[in-house]
């Protein structure tokens, strides 16, 4: 029942403190839900509030579907524009990561959580069926990071480890590195299996786990930019060993 306490408490799931402290998080929007619905995660569904204009258009039901008015959603919601559905989730369970694909994305302290979510989107697009993130990335659960996968955290599989565990839990023909100064990804030749590690937006990959890749590549660039946005070399990087 979306009682003031309840309607708090998902307000408060906003800051990360409180979605550990809960183990929950909350999808916003009807995309989101419906994939959510549409998942093998619908079972971690902890609540859905909708309004009632939303149920007259897209009538559906479910055992923890609760009709609440629109003002109770606005209290809710972390969106600038009020949805009119949104699902409060218990956290999805830890990946088993010791089953390397052929292609593998590692992410080195990726802090905005706007481009961790549109990389596992993106990861998605090219077929990766697992990611793993540094224990200093930004939270997966941040609801920018939830709202920027548009539906693939539901889909693509996202687990926490330091590159020195992994690596020792994992075997990889190479572990590639993206930074300046390397070779050229366009000349680069691709072992498989394979770890491409992307490093943060500021800083680029931590110096040890630099030390820990095999090869290091670059793109190359035929302006003056200073960098490309880790989202975008991400897309790169994934595009050049997919292909």
């Amino acid at each position: 029942m979306a009682t003031n306490l309840r309607i708090k408490i998902i307000k408060s799931l906003q800051q990360k403190k409180n979605r550990l402290e809960h183990r929950l998080f909350v999808a916003e929007g009807r995309k989101l839900v419906l994939e959510l619905l549409d998942s093998k995660f619908a079972k971690n569904i902890d609540a859905i509030y909708t309004t009632a204009d939303f149920v007259d258009k897209h009538p559906f039901s479910h055992p923890k579907l609760e009709v609440v008015g629109t003002k109770d959603i606005e209290r809710m919601t972390s969106l600038q524009t009020t949805p009119e559905i949104l699902a409060v989730v218990h956290f999805l369970p830890e990946p088993n990561l010791k089953s390397p694909s052929k292609l593998t994305l590692y992410l080195d302290g990726i802090q905005d959580p706007g481009n961790l979510g549109t990389i596992l989107r993106t990861a998605e697009w090219y077929g990766l069926k697992q990611i793993i993130m540094s224990p200093n990335c930004v939270d997966i659960y941040n609801p920018m990071a939830i709202q920027a996968t548009m539906g693939s955290i539901f889909r693509v599989e996202v687990g926490t480890k330091n590159l020195s565990d992994y690596l020792a839990a994992n075997s990889f023909s190479q572990v590639i590195g993206t930074t300046l100064g390397g070779i050229n990804i366009r000349d680069f030749e691709v072992k498989y299996p394979c770890l491409i590690v992307l490093g943060s937006e500021s800083h680029g990959m931590q110096v040890e786990n630099q030390k820990r890749c095999s090869d290091l590549v670059t793109i190359p660039n035929f302006g003056s930019g200073e960098s490309l946005n880790v989202t975008i070399a991400a897309a790169i990087a994934m595009d050049r060993f997919t292909s």
